[in-house]
């Protein structure tokens, strides 16, 4: 298995056809400054919302992934994780997700990502992308 893309974006979204549009695509390393109200203090956490998309080959001689973890870090730490089910058939040759995904985040930091593929409990691939995105005040 081998992952092809992974794209962070502001939004994501299911077109017919099994295409997928993606709108404000985030460059690898990108500062995103949260600014509070004027004469208010920031009240973390606060809320981001990202689409994230991942494309990967699956090989003949390796198991089909039947389950994903997306593990999202904060300063190098777990911030919290989303797991997920695949179904896939035994002819596919490629995967792509396409996930909305809400970020409630408690402090400024960088935030970056841990992509796990799993066949039943076992961790057959994991992955974990070039993006640095800085949460600044």
């Amino acid at each position: 298995m081998k992952v092809i893309d992974f794209t962070v974006s502001d939004d994501i979204r299911q077109e017919i056809g099994e295409k997928h549009t993606l709108v404000g695509v985030l460059p690898y390393d990108v500062n995103i400054t949260v600014k509070p109200i004027i004469g208010e203090k920031i009240q973390w956490p606060i809320v981001l919302k990202f689409g994230v998309f991942i494309r990967a080959s699956l090989y003949d001689n390796e198991g089909k992934p039947t389950n994903f973890k997306l593990i999202k870090l904060l300063n190098d730490k777990e911030l919290d994780q989303i797991e997920g089910k695949l179904d896939i058939n035994t002819s596919i040759k490629y995967i792509n997700m396409a996930l909305s995904l809400q970020f409630n985040i408690p402090e400024s930091g960088v935030l970056r990502f841990k992509v796990q593929f799993f066949e039943k409990d076992k961790k057959i691939h994991e992955f974990i992308p070039e993006y640095n995105i800085k949460i600044i005040v």
